[in-house]
């Protein structure tokens, strides 16, 4: 018992037990993109279009929703950013 308490004691031996309790958790997390997916059976993407490069004012949308309703609206512009929905049912 005195040779793990002396163990223990040493600032090395504390450090390696919860570097290796710490780097044992983080391996049982699993990546953001796995967790992710097991609640998005489908991700439709929807565009959107602005006036200009500070994207401040929308111009128009493309693209799908959930519900597969088609959004479809103004005009497009080369300033585009793309969203990507989560979707946990396939209804299309």
């Amino acid at each position: 018992m005195r040779n793990v308490r002396a163990f223990l004691k040493s600032r090395s031996a504390l450090l390696a037990a919860v570097v290796i309790v710490l780097g044992s958790v983080v391996g049982l997390l699993s990546p953001v993109e796995v967790a992710h997916s097991a609640i998005c059976n489908w991700r439709p993407i929807i565009r959107t279009y602005y006036s200009d490069a500070t994207h401040t004012t929308a111009v128009g949308q493309r693209g799908l929703n959930c519900n597969c309703d088609d959004i479809s609206w103004g005009v497009t512009s080369s300033f585009e950013v793309n969203t990507q929905e989560c979707c946990n049912v396939f209804t299309c």
